[in-house]
């Protein structure tokens, strides 16, 4: 993969949206926001699938500042949790969206039944032979009580014997 994709090689984001749109370039991967950016300002653009490898938002600040780093942080996280970072991205991400007629992506469903049914398979495979194993356990239990029931009848009776040869 990685032979492959060092072949096709774009310095810059705008060479690459000019290949897709142009049919050279099937599909690349940039940073989500920048594509959202360019999805939303042209229709001939679309994203597909999944976020991955998110990171979300920084902020670079000088090394002789790291008390500044805690404050920074919990108000980012302050941010996310109210909401304001998707207000910004609605804003400046999303701004000029346009609206397309038909804006369909073709992938598959991540949690599918058809994607999922090994999980199913292997759950219910785990089931079966724990009520197997639990039965197979009933079973020997039973057989070693009514062994044990046996073998001491047997030596009961033995005492029994024993005392009647001795006492006549």
């Amino acid at each position: 993969m990685h032979q492959r994709m060092s072949e096709i090689f774009f310095n810059n984001v705008e060479d690459a949206i000019a290949a897709v749109k142009s049919g050279t370039l099937s599909a690349f991967i940039w940073d989500s926001a920048r594509l959202e950016y360019e999805a939303a300002n042209d229709c001939e653009l679309i994203i597909s699938g999944e976020h991955f490898g998110r990171s979300g938002y920084a902020i670079g600040l000088p090394k002789d500042k790291i008390y500044w780093k805690d404050k920074v942080s919990l108000a980012l996280l302050g941010m996310h949790e109210s909401g304001c970072m998707e207000d910004l991205d609605q804003k400046w991400i999303l701004l000029n969206e346009q609206v397309c007629s038909i804006r369909t992506e073709h992938f598959p469903p991540t949690l599918g039944l058809k994607n999922m049914a090994g999980v199913f398979i292997l759950v219910a495979t785990g089931i079966l032979g724990g009520v197997g194993l639990i039965m197979f356990e009933i079973f020997y239990k039973q057989h070693q009580t009514s062994k044990q029931k046996r073998l001491e009848l047997a030596r009961n009776a033995l005492d029994r014997w024993k005392e009647m040869v001795q006492n006549h």
